[in-house]
């Protein structure tokens, strides 16, 4: 019973931590630059992270230019930080 309950401790344990993408959101850093930092999944965090830029960038009839991207892991998982920076350009 002690092995059931731990788990099933252990299985809510990886979707509360793993489950999640948190987001800056758009910080402006300089003229038409900008940079949003995620964390969570990988393969998330990067997602939600381009699709918030693009977003951001569309408001304003504009698309986004890459400026640079950066993912650091910190676990076993695949969790990590990812920030991009970018600008909003015309189209």
């Amino acid at each position: 019973m002690k092995n059931v309950a731990m788990i099933i401790a252990c299985v809510g344990l990886a979707v509360f931590f793993c489950g999640c993408v948190r987001s800056s959101g758009a910080l402006k850093m300089g003229k038409n630059s900008y940079s949003i930092t995620t964390n969570g999944p990988a393969a998330d965090a990067k997602k939600q992270a381009y699709q918030e830029a693009a977003e951001f960038c569309e408001k304003e009839g504009l698309e986004i230019s890459v400026i640079d991207e950066n993912m650091i892991l910190r676990n076993v998982f695949g969790d990590g930080t990812y920030e991009l920076k970018f600008q909003c350009l015309p189209k």
